[in-house]
């Protein structure tokens, strides 16, 4: 029985004691109260021992005429302590309730998420960070997600591989050029960005730069980079016409639960709050129905993995939702929500699908 149900189970029995002695002395009612005591049960006793004790104190310190004066000589005075008492403690319970939401929330989120420390940004800074830049044909452009880190995000701690640096060094992307997105995602960060605002910034730096001129774009997006991707897309059909091929790691498409936990504890945050849920989230729901119903359902190849390892206990982005809106059947990572983005070798299963996947798309031969 919860508390609320237990509050409501004392108030009754309260009530018929304070009937049974409302006729009796102060010193007689207390007499037959404890005599009562046994009768209750357990569960309700320290309840209804507080409610009727606390009045039995408060009948005597206000009755004029002694200590023979009836418990009845404020009856309804009585009553309305009771009431008062359990809308007061109603109001503590819902406190405490919410605090504890609260905690749980911030706990949850923090044990999640990448430390403070791991975040090399400013608000309201954003840059695309050029990781190779020579003239080639194509270009892969890596967009990191929520309070991340433009160059970290992709970097094996472990074995301190970066991801970008590996495609590089791998003859298949010889005539790729290579450049990370990195932009300001705080939480309590005021003014943060929306989704969308953050979309239109890389909108504007692939616009204002040399991008525009690549034959092909290709993106590979961790957690809700994958949905800055495509309100990209959906707003840019320059950009878009040569995006073939976009690589989404534990993107939560249908939302994600730690992210309504966040939204709790940090409810200014638009980035957070576009990402709760469909039923929470119009966001979603729209960037959902809106890119099954364009062109870029079948003219992008979306090239899905999911993360298959707990962090401290939660996945972050269930399957459910990062293997929604994809092409075909998504892509067991092996990893957790943060690894999933950090391959530790070229031999890595995210590392390997997307390579072959490129290869495919661009055929045996160097694009």
């Amino acid at each position: 029985m919860n508390l609320s149900n237990s509050l409501r189970k004392a108030e009754d029995i309260a009530r018929k004691l304070l009937l049974e002695i409302q006729t009796l002395s102060s010193e007689e009612a207390m007499t037959h109260f404890q005599s009562k005591m046994q009768d209750i049960p357990e569960e309700y006793r320290n309840l209804v021992d507080a409610m009727v004790g606390a009045t039995l104190v408060y009948s005597h310190k206000t009755s004029n005429t002694g200590s023979s004066t009836p418990v009845n000589s404020h009856p309804k005075t009585a009553i309305s302590i009771f009431r008062s008492w359990l809308l007061d403690m109603n109001k503590y319970v819902r406190l405490i309730l919410t605090v504890g939401v609260l905690i749980v929330a911030a706990v949850a989120i923090f044990s999640v998420l990448p430390p403070i420390g791991h975040i090399k940004s400013q608000a309201g800074r954003d840059e695309l960070r050029e990781i190779r830049s020579d003239g080639r044909d194509n270009l892969i452009i890596f967009v990191h997600g929520i309070r991340d880190d433009g160059e970290l995000t992709w970097t094996n701690a472990e074995t301190e591989k970066n991801w970008g640096q590996m495609l590089a060094e791998d003859s298949r992307f010889e005539n790729f050029d290579l450049s990370s997105y990195h932009y300001s995602s705080m939480l309590f960060q005021a003014g943060s960005l929306s989704i969308s605002n953050v979309a239109d910034q890389l909108a504007f730096r692939i616009d204002n730069g040399s991008v525009t001129d690549y034959e092909n774009i290709i993106f590979v997006a961790h957690s809700m980079g994958g949905i800055v991707v495509r309100n990209l897309l959906l707003k840019n059909d320059a950009i878009s016409e040569k995006v073939p091929l976009i690589y989404f790691l534990a993107t939560p498409t249908a939302g994600s639960d730690i992210a309504r936990l966040a939204s709790l504890v940090d409810p200014s945050n638009r980035q957070l709050d576009a990402i709760t849920s469909f039923e929470r989230s119009n966001f979603l729901a729209d960037q959902y129905s809106t890119w099954r119903g364009s062109h870029l359902m079948s003219k992008v190849y979306s090239l899905c993995a999911f993360e298959t390892v707990p962090t401290n206990g939660i996945l972050v982005v269930e399957q459910v939702s990062a293997q929604s809106l994809c092409s075909e059947r998504t892509i067991p990572s092996g990893q957790n929500h943060s690894g999933i983005a950090k391959p530790y070798s070229e031999e890595s299963l995210i590392y390997t699908v997307f390579a072959n996947r490129v290869e495919t798309l661009f055929g045996r031969e160097s694009p």
